[in-house]
């Protein structure tokens, strides 16, 4: 995620080892750090989630139909499994307005990734 909010660094390795990195100030100052091995339940919950929510395919949200407001925060989110990647931006969600498809299955990954590490991607 960018912006002036925390930021968020996660990644999964293919041995199942994932490290959280949480910052605030653009990445400058770190909030939590952390690394640890998955075991093979959430693993397989991640990957049910990138895949019941498409994460592969899902383009970046349409800016241009829905753009940003000045300072508002995105995520930037790159998904790869088994052999596939996609990198897709996604406008971070304003409170009392709708959410696109794109904020919706991001929503949901992060339902998956706060249970499985025990931490609260906003």
């Amino acid at each position: 995620m960018s912006g002036g909010a925390n930021s968020y660094e996660i990644k999964v390795a293919v041995n199942g080892s994932a490290s959280y990195r949480e910052s605030i100030h653009a990445g400058q100052r770190e909030i939590s750090r952390f690394e640890r091995l998955l075991t093979e339940k959430e693993r397989e919950a991640l990957r049910t989630t990138i895949r019941g929510q498409d994460l592969l395919t899902l383009p970046s949200q349409d800016f241009t139909k829905d753009p940003l407001l000045p300072d508002q925060a995105y995520y930037r989110v790159t998904v790869s499994l088994g052999g596939k990647e996609n990198s897709f931006r996604c406008g971070m969600p304003l409170p009392d307005a709708s959410m696109s498809d794109c904020q919706q299955r991001l929503e949901r990954l992060w339902m998956t990734l706060n249970n499985i590490l025990a931490v609260e991607i906003q």
